[in-house]
């Protein structure tokens, strides 16, 4: 990937909205106003028409330059501090697609809402267009959507190493539209054929396809119940649904069991007052008769915030979808109404959903070219892209349609592969004797503590905790205490990882079992260089 560009939509306290766009290539950073290009009520209809895929090219390209222009068309200009014409948001989006095109580059776009900014989440902005090129379409811009918040922690990191398992989910019950879910399989085996046919990806697939035999899964590929530091377990970290979904309001009578649209107050089958249902995304799964078994949202939430999960990929329709009337009534529970945006605040660091429908013949080659870009190392928005470029010649009227989410931390918007790179230097080779890196399942907990405890210690300030110790002036020691075989080690070793940034002189991790001293652990390490 070559340069980075990072688009963050904020809320000013007089109730404007600001962008602020920063760039890799000179560092500079500019900020202007950003008025959005459509009302709630013109959006709701350009995401129908685009549900619908009833759009002309040409009106894709009107909603997409619509889009461009209104992040850098009255940036400045009515601003307390304007900024020149050549420092604009125009200026520099404008310098950086000549400058990309020029030197057949390639520019990841980050957009970044922040709470209050959460409507701008629905805009189709994987269709910008400049006037002269789709940026996406183009296939030299990658586009992801991030949710900052500071009040959550940033979930599980990625890259991850090797080996892994990647669980396929392929549903398609006997009383839905039929859906081509072995072609998709098939597709998948394709892409992930160079990892699998070497043990280093294990490709399973969920038999039956219903939610019980999901928690039955992830009980046995990284459940909760995993207590000792020595079991070793090969992870899921990677979750595809093929299947059908969908967002609306799930009728609450037994015998009706009728999804209906986001704004219908009654049920269209039994007439039942849908007021007390709340709109979500529904995730069609199998019962135990091979018929449909919907799945809301928030059961699908808690489930994942329990698993190691850290890519789920929806191929179902409406998965990313928000509609007007519930981000109007309370913005953050339209957020989590969401299963893409939902998962992603339950710290599954990346999610790949669609907003509109998408045709069940398209899914086999978005699978195949998305998956082998994965196994080739690519990131997650290379993988995007080089998926919509093969759907362009299918069908224009939905290479648009997946969308990338991302749950990260203020200054790591850049783009993230899934795998860690065969021969990379390993980065915690001074940690490496002490044991490989664990799978940690309901630990986030103790693991926040202990980082806010080394925070603390370095002087830094602690932003929030619910710990109980407060800790001296000068402290330089922090113990684990407890019985045998309940992860101290474990712990110990993932602080030290994911502080290392902290430690510039570096970090080493020291054994001293079989009765060594501190000093004969030193000697044996003597040859980890001087840092």
């Amino acid at each position: 990937m070559g340069e980075t560009v990072n688009l963050r939509f904020q809320r000013r306290e007089s109730g404007t909205f600001a962008v602020q766009v920063k760039e890799s290539w000179s560092g500079q950073m500019v900020t202007g106003n950003f008025i959005p290009p459509y009302t709630s009520k013109q959006l709701t209809s350009v995401q129908k028409k685009l549900n619908s895929l009833e759009s002309t090219n040409q009106e894709l390209r009107e909603i997409g330059n619509r889009l461009f222009l209104s992040l850098c068309g009255e940036d400045g200009v009515h601003d307390t501090h304007p900024v020149s014409i050549e420092q604009s948001v125009r200026a520099m989006l404008r310098g950086v697609i000549q400058r990309t095109l020029h030197r057949r580059g390639t520019v990841a776009l980050t957009f970044s809402f922040d709470s209050d900014c959460d409507e701008f989440i629905r805009y189709p902005w994987e269709l910008l267009h400049n006037g002269d090129h789709f940026l996406l379409g183009a296939g030299i811009f990658t586009l992801t959507r991030a949710l900052l918040r500071t009040d959550l922690p940033v979930g599980c990191e990625l890259p991850v190493r090797l080996p892994l398992r990647v669980l396929y989910i392929g549903s398609s019950p006997t009383d839905c539209a039929p859906l081509e879910i072995e072609r998709s399989f098939e597709a998948l085996e394709r892409g992930l054929a160079s990892l699998t046919e070497t043990n280093q990806v294990f490709l399973d697939r969920l038999e039956p396809p219903t939610f019980d035999q999901l928690v039955r899964y992830f009980t046995s590929y990284g459940g909760a119940s995993l207590l000792d530091d020595n079991e070793t377990v090969i992870p899921c970290y990677v979750v595809h649904f093929d299947g059908h979904g969908a967002y609306g309001r799930l009728c609450s009578e037994d015998t009706c069991y009728t999804l209906n649209e986001p704004e219908a107050k009654k049920c269209v089958e039994c007439g039942r007052s849908l007021s007390r249902i709340k709109a979500q995304t529904y995730l069609c799964f199998c019962n135990d008769e091979g018929g449909k078994r919907y799945i809301d949202t928030q059961s699908l939430r808690e489930l994942f915030l329990s698993s190691d999960v850290r890519l789920a990929v929806f191929s179902a329709c409406e998965t990313a979808t928000i509609t007007h009337e519930q981000m109007h009534r309370h913005r953050r529970a339209a957020v989590d109404a969401m299963l893409a945006t939902a998962l992603v605040t339950a710290q599954v660091p990346a999610v790949i959903a669609m907003p509109f429908s998408l045709q069940d013949d398209l899914s086999p080659t978005f699978v195949y070219h998305f998956y082998e870009a994965l196994a080739d190392g690519r990131t997650l928005e290379e993988g995007l892209t080089r998926a919509r470029q093969a759907l362009l010649p299918m069908q224009q009227k939905s290479w648009f349609i997946p969308v990338l989410y991302r749950h990260i931390a203020e200054g790591q918007e850049g783009p993230v592969a899934l795998l860690m790179k065969r021969d990379a230097p390993q980065e915690h080779d001074l940690l490496e004797h002490l044991g490989p890196p664990f799978v940690f399942i309901g630990r986030e907990q103790e693991l926040r503590n202990l980082n806010a405890l080394i925070t603390a210690a370095k002087g830094e300030q602690v932003e929030s905790t619910h710990l109980r110790v407060k800790l001296h002036p000068g402290t330089h020691h922090i113990a684990l205490t407890g019985p045998a075989g309940i992860g101290k080690s474990a712990l110990a070793c993932e602080v030290g990882r994911r502080n290392r940034e902290r430690f510039p002189g570096g970090v080493i991790g020291i054994s001293l079992q079989g009765g060594k001293t501190f000093g004969e652990a030193l000697d044996e390490n003597s040859t980890i260089p001087a840092t």
